[in-house]
Parts: C-alpha cells; sequence; structure tokens
C-alpha cells in the first residue's frame, strides 16, 4: 500500500461501512424524516418536500371510466347523478302521507276567533313542509299569509259551521308553509290564494264553530279532540230513530270516530231502549255501538260513554224507545269530542 501514493490517506478517511443515510441526508431533500405517515415527497423548485396525497395531486376529476370496474357495476349509465336524482324522487313520491305536530289549539288570547297551530312537518303528494313555529290563523278573517294572517277561504265565519284546516306551500318559496280554513271537505274545492298550492289530501284537523259563530274551547291530543265542555245532541223522551244524524259536535262531511255519552232515566215500570251505530240495523237486535235497554222496574238512570264510527258523510243512527209502562224516561245524548282517524298524523 506504501509503494501506491496516497492510497494510506484515502482509506483513512473511508466512513465506517455500519453508516446509515437518510433522506435527508441528501442535498436535495428536506423534511423527509419528520414528515406524517403516509406522505409522500414532491419535487418543487428548491428540492424534494413532504407533502400528503391530496396536497399534491390538488382540486381533480376521473371519468368514471377511468377506474377499472366501476361502470359495470353502476350499469354502464354514465348520467348516474341525474338518474339517482331520479329514483330518488320516484322513491319519495311513494312515500305514505304523514303529519307531525301540526296539533290546532285554541288561541290563548282570542280563543274563541283564532286557532293556533303548533310546530311540526308534513308530507302530502311528496311534497314535504315543516313549520318551525307556532302559527295563528284568525277564523274570522279572509286568509292571508303568515302569522296572525287570515284564515278564511272564502266568506264570512258562519255559526255551527265545520271548517277543515288544510295545508298550503308557497310556489315561488316551496319551503314556505302556511293553512287554511274551508267549509270544504276536499283539497279540490278549496279557493286557495294565488301564489300558492294546497297539497293534496292535506287536511290536518277541523274544527267548529257554535251558534254564536265562535270556536267552542277544545284540547287535542294527537288526533283526539276533547271539548272542554260537552255538546249536548238532544233530550228526548219519546220513541225517535233517524238512520241520518248528523251530529252537532262532530265535523261535517268526513268520517270520524264520535264519542258521546249517554244518560237515560226512566220512570216505575217504563223502560228505555238507546241504540246507536254508524248505520242503521234493527233496533232489536241489541248489537249496535251503543246499546242499552233499561229494564222496567223501579226509577233507573243509567250513563255510558261510548264511540261511535260516522261515515264519510259524517252521520250516524240513533233510535231511542220507551216501548213499556205508563210513567215517563228520557234520554239525553252529549258530544265529548271526536277521534280524527283519517288524518296520518304520527304518535311522536
Amino acid at each position: 500500500m506504501g509503494q501506491i501514493t496516497g492510497l494510506a490517506a484515502a482509506l483513512a478517511q473511508k466512513m465506517d461501512a455500519s453508516t446509515i443515510f437518510t433522506l435527508d441526508s441528501l442535498d436535495d431533500v428536506d423534511g423527509a424524516d419528520a414528515a406524517a405517515l403516509n406522505y409522500v415527497l414532491v419535487k418543487s423548485a428548491t428540492g424534494w418536500r413532504p407533502s400528503s396525497a391530496s396536497a399534491a395531486l390538488g382540486l381533480h376529476q376521473h371519468a368514471m371510466s377511468d377506474i377499472v370496474g366501476l361502470m359495470t357495476a353502476l350499469g354502464n349509465d354514465p348520467n348516474l347523478a341525474a338518474t339517482l336524482a331520479s329514483e330518488f324522487e320516484n322513491i319519495e313520491t311513494q312515500w305514505n302521507d304523514y303529519v307531525e305536530g301540526l296539533i290546532p289549539s285554541n288561541n290563548s288570547g282570542t280563543p274563541l276567533l283564532y286557532v293556533d297551530i303548533s310546530p311540526g312537518r308534513c308530507r302530502f303528494g311528496g311534497k314535504y313542509v315543516v313549520s318551525g313555529s307556532i302559527l295563528t290563523k284568525r277564523l274570522n278573517t279572509a286568509w292571508s299569509a303568515g302569522n296572525n294572517g287570515g284564515f278564511l277561504d272564502a266568506g264570512n265565519i258562519a255559526a255551527t259551521k265545520t271548517y277543515h284546516i288544510w295545508t298550503l306551500r308557497n310556489i315561488a318559496t316551496p319551503a314556505t308553509i302556511d293553512f287554511i280554513a274551508s267549509l270544504q271537505n276536499a283539497h279540490g274545492a278549496v279557493t286557495v290564494p294565488a301564489g300558492w298550492e294546497i297539497l293534496p289530501n292535506s287536511r290536518i284537523g277541523s274544527i267548529l264553530t257554535n251558534g254564536s259563530a265562535q270556536i267552542p274551547a277544545f284540547k287535542q291530543y294527537l288526533n283526539q279532540l276533547k271539548f272542554v265542555a260537552n255538546i249536548a245532541e238532544f233530550t228526548i223522551s219519546s220513541a225517535f230513530s233517524n238512520a241520518a244524524y248528523n251530529p252537532l259536535g262532530t265535523p261535517d262531511g268526513i268520517s270520524v270516530d264520535a264519542f258521546f255519552h249517554m244518560q237515560s232515566t226512566a220512570q216505575a215500570n217504563v223502560s228505555a231502549v238507546v241504540d246507536m251505530d254508524t248505520e242503521a240495523r234493527s233496533p232489536t237486535s241489541g248489537y249496535g255501538d251503543l246499546y242499552v235497554a233499561g229494564a222496567p222496574g223501579g226509577s233507573t238512570s243509567i250513563r255510558v260513554s261510548t264511540t261511535i264510527r260516522l261515515t264519510s258523510a259524517g252521520l250516524c243512527w240513533v233510535y231511542t224507545n220507551f216501548p213499556s209502562g205508563n210513567g215517563t224516561g228520557t234520554v239525553t245524548i252529549l258530544c265529548l269530542g271526536w277521534d280524527d282517524y283519517t288524518v296520518p298524523r304520527r304518535k311522536v
């Protein structure tokens, strides 16, 4: 080795064989040692620097055909987004109508004329709307939009009428909801204000007026409406039969499950028979939804509460008789309220 000029000096400068280099040991790489997991080196004007893959690539798009097998998996539909949007719309229109909340009540400040409708949401005919706050509507005023607006679709408030409450949606701003009260029991017959649409079959409830054209006090729990003071249907002391009785305390033109209370009294030797049902049947069968036959004897008093389903026209059959004895008897029928079972309100 000594015969070779400079060899000994060169070997003296040799590094150890176990020496380890990192990427940062390279002159044009910086920061690789401290880079986060899954980072890559990206060449820049100042050398190689660590970067996330997404930052290195930036925002970009790929055609579905660039991804192996994707077109086959998606049925070779190049317009998948439009197809999915159409499918979702079709599915949405097939969902059942429903109501959550949107329960009517007497307004606390003007309970005889104004109605409050609680917050809630509904879907009718595939159209979805939300009410985020109480809406107060004035039954004694022609319809106008918004809270404290008028309620009537046509005419003036009238005595002993049924006002059905329908759902409106603004055409220009479909997220805007409102309600309208009408004597009409079908949405197609309601007078709809310009710029609004009535959602199909969107009745959320019904209210009555009394003989003074005022709203009786009521409480509503989901679809069950209960009067604060029961409404007297009639008191009778003679035979009576009506196969199309229109109760004073239930809505006109729709079927509900009406809550009735019967009180019958009879003197000695007089029997009192009361029969009520959806439709007429033989009064001697005893198969009515409400059937009471007090046997003659001492003076008797009977009280019974029951539910009668009214016809689609809002009618029922009522029969009373006092078939034996020489004394007298009376039958009193009261309406306590109703269950508005055709409104698709969810129990939440």
